[in-house]
């Protein structure tokens, strides 16, 4: 009786032995081989950790694509900056206050559009394309933000241009301004070789230290991505403008 007993727990426990090495053998093939979906396998793009991953769905990009160029062709977007440049407006209601206020304004939709030429390529992003279009000079000044920009001027403030662009695009840059009617500003700062893996808002926040330390003083920064408002040194008086084209950290 004992010994049938103990043939019974014997066989119990191989055959959960058994089990268990099966479970472990699929278990480490379906992670090396059969969970991972193509986008996944991507070298670029966003793959967060299983753990932390929030499976909400997105929109479709074709679907999300249509909406943003209703929404700029439209009106809605043009009605959307006004609210924006009549609030920013009442921001720097006061003239500047010190001979050394200043104020930090981005440059590629926050003064000039690129809208034709990022609608052009699915609002997608080719380096090589927007270099060739940057160095065409021919980004187009954004009215309002044009007001808003002389209306500052007006008032006493120092402008600054700090932007994303690089420094082989300097003089393009400098042609495109001066021909949309933006002169009358203090500088134009464009990201050095050295800055090339900085975050926009790194490069920014250490180019708005340089600034304060030659004297400046920030009271506001002017952009449509939230890395040229966030940071170091942007003043008390950030102004946001919209932009559903891209986004920038």
């Amino acid at each position: 009786m004992m010994k049938s007993i103990q043939s019974m727990q014997n066989a119990r426990q191989t055959c959960w032995a058994k089990f268990f090495t099966l479970l472990a053998s699929i278990i480490i093939f379906s992670e090396a081989v059969g969970t991972q979906s193509p986008w996944q396998a991507c070298p670029s793009g966003i793959r967060p950790h299983k753990k932390t991953c929030v499976c909400k769905r997105p929109e479709n990009v074709g679907l999300a694509h249509k909406k943003v160029i209703e929404y700029y062709e439209n009106g809605c977007f043009d009605k959307e900056l006004a609210d924006v440049v009549t609030k920013a407006k009442r921001q720097f209601a006061q003239p500047a206050q010190h001979d050394n206020d200043a104020v930090i304004f981005d440059i590629d939709e926050t003064v000039v559009s690129d809208y034709c030429n990022v609608k052009s390529i699915k609002f997608g992003f080719v380096p090589k394309l927007s270099h060739e279009w940057v160095m065409k000079s021919a980004a187009p000044a954004i009215p309002a933000m044009k007001d808003f920009y002389h209306y500052l001027l007006k008032k006493g403030y120092h402008i600054i241009f700090l932007t994303g662009r690089h420094h082989n695009e300097f003089e393009a840059t400098e042609k495109n301004l001066k021909n949309q009617g933006f002169t009358g500003y203090d500088k134009l700062i464009v990201r050095s070789a050295a800055n090339k893996n900085l975050t926009a808002q790194e490069y920014k926040s250490r180019e708005r230290a340089k600034l304060v330390k030659e004297g400046y003083n920030i009271v506001g920064s002017v952009g449509d991505q939230w890395s040229d408002i966030t940071g170091d040194n942007v003043g008390q008086n950030p102004v946001k403008v919209p932009n559903y084209m891209y986004h920038i950290d």
